[in-house]
């Protein structure tokens, strides 16, 4: 049996910020919602999101006797505005290695802790690699509760965090228990929100999401885009940067890449000539590289044309 405060104690190690466990379940009601969100397209063209549905709300199909899981948080929030006098934007989560390398490798070592101290553990770890209710599993363990944006927001780290999950087959003593909802009347990440994205009960748009539309939505799509993306030539947290909590969370702005700092520092002359290798090197290792060479000109365009 899994003892719930060591886990706590090896995340720690590891060096996650939050840690918490969480039974392998998912409710009926989340299922429905989730699957309502879909046929109403809100998914837009990412036909993954609606692939291998069974495999997200069953832990078990991917673990066998899937029993607990394990969320951890690692925070990207800084205080730093690399493209504060910058013509353009690029989302914050951006500012660094790409999560999904660097997650998986510290998600890596604290498995490898976990099965030495628990050596008949087996289980999985996942960052963004797998159909994983991650957000779900991260409320149910008591690291923070769905805002209205759909982000999890966590009283102390905010809403910037990458969420790690790691499935097990082994019980625990104890779990979290879910945090009150603390977003009450508030409605500034609604209101902070361009192109209406957010459209209640904490689901998005993704037709409309600015964040889908610089980075997965097709160059050649005829779906509707909306003028200068607000700045951004890729993702968008303009939902975040209002959020009241992240106003107090913890910040970790060494955590933001030496290379990123120096982004913000081009002209509109040079985003606008900005070549396919420099785009190489420059994005080398980021988030960024997700978005292709010719999506990332035609936000720049579009960006810069609305200026």
């Amino acid at each position: 049996m899994l003892i719930h405060d060591e886990i706590i104690q090896l995340a720690q190690k590891n060096g996650f910020d939050a840690c918490g466990l969480a039974k392998a379940k998912v409710d009926a009601n989340t299922q429905l919602v989730y699957k309502k969100w879909l046929s109403a397209g809100f998914h837009a063209s990412m036909d993954w999101m609606e692939t291998n549905v069974h495999l997200r709300f069953t832990p078990q199909l991917l673990v066998e006797n899937a029993s607990t899981v394990v969320v951890v948080l690692y925070s990207y929030h800084t205080k730093l505005d690399v493209f504060e006098k910058s013509p353009v934007r690029i989302a914050q989560y951006a500012w660094r290695r790409d999560y999904h390398k660097t997650l998986k490798k510290k998600l890596k070592f604290f498995y490898n802790a976990l099965q030495q101290k628990y050596p008949e553990l087996q289980g999985r770890y996942f960052v963004d690699s797998a159909p994983v209710a991650e957000r779900y599993f991260a409320e149910q363990a008591g690291l923070g509760w769905i805002g209205k944006s759909g982000m999890l927001i966590n009283p102390v780290l905010g809403t910037n965090c990458f969420i790690g999950t790691i499935i097990i087959n082994e019980q625990a003593d104890k779990y979290d228990n879910p945090v009150e909802n603390r977003c009450g009347t508030c409605q500034r990440c609604i209101e902070a929100c361009p192109t209406n994205a957010i459209i209640g009960n904490s689901l998005i748009d993704s037709n409309k999401c600015i964040s889908y539309q610089t980075i997965e939505m097709k160059i050649n799509s005829e779906k509707p885009i909306h003028n200068s993306f607000s700045g951004f030539i890729y993702g968008c947290d303009l939902c975040q940067q209002v959020c009241p909590w992240n106003s107090k969370a913890v910040a970790f702005d060494e955590r933001v890449a030496e290379s990123a700092k120096k982004w913000g520092d081009l002209t509109a002359e040079q985003w606008q000539s900005l070549t396919e290798p420099e785009y190489a090197k420059m994005f080398e290792g980021t988030p960024v590289k997700r978005a292709s060479f010719e999506k990332l000109k035609s936000n720049i365009d579009k960006v810069l044309a609305q200026r």
